[in-house]
């Protein structure tokens, strides 16, 4: 997503991420788009999307875009109505794109 002019920062584990989340609301920052893996480590991306939803709902800042990201896209249909885009593993550049623009035309 370089290419494309976008900034992306990347968390390996869960709890870098929610501290990326939290940074981002204590500097006014906002994320387009917010892609987590559903099996992150230290806390899964259902644990840090609801933790999102709950810091944006508290901080009064609108929604994120959030994408969930897993090998078994059959279990994340219904798993989490806190995610926007269920993204089945492997997925292409394209669709990684596709999501991007998508999001940031809503």
């Amino acid at each position: 997503m370089n290419e494309e002019h976008c900034i992306v920062e990347t968390a390996y584990n869960g709890e870098v991420a929610l501290e990326l989340i939290e940074d981002s609301i204590k500097s006014q920052r906002e994320f387009s788009v917010i892609f987590l893996d559903n099996y992150m480590p230290l806390f899964s991306g259902d644990e840090v999307v609801n933790t999102l939803r709950l810091l944006e709902k508290n901080s009064g800042r609108k929604r994120a875009c959030t994408v969930s990201i897993s090998g078994d896209v059959s279990q994340m249909k219904d798993k989490n109505k806190n995610f926007d885009i269920n993204l089945g593993k492997p997925f292409s550049k394209s669709e990684i794109r596709d999501i991007f623009y998508k999001s940031i035309s809503r």
